[in-house]
């Protein structure tokens, strides 16, 4: 992937994020509202280790992105690789039938 694709999923990641963590505002409230109206009320650790599991998911993919996105470009590349050298035949055969011969099998 390139820096830019994985800027742009950083990007998308940090607002799954967000609403992610609006969400638990809004669970917690709810809960909260829940918990005051019925005399038990309600558990909520359960959820909020799940949804702590997953939010931390998500900003370690964010996070991880983001240094993907802004690490420094390499001086030398390595997709730029000299094909191997091979042996040069001899310069010193004059005629084209002489410079072909090793390449002819004899019996």
């Amino acid at each position: 992937m390139t820096r830019t694709s994985y800027f742009i999923a950083s990007v998308v990641l940090g607002v799954i994020g967000a609403f992610w963590w609006f969400a638990k505002l809004l669970l917690t409230v709810g809960y909260a509202i829940e918990k005051d109206s019925a005399p038990e009320g309600a558990d909520v650790t359960g959820v909020l280790v799940v949804w702590g599991i997953v939010f931390v998911g998500i900003l370690l993919c964010f996070f991880w992105c983001l240094a993907r996105a802004l690490r420094p470009v390499r001086g030398g590349s390595g997709s730029l690789v000299s094909p191997p050298s091979q042996p040069q035949p001899p310069e010193s055969l004059s005629t084209p039938d002489e410079k072909l011969a090793h390449l002819v099998k004899k019996p």
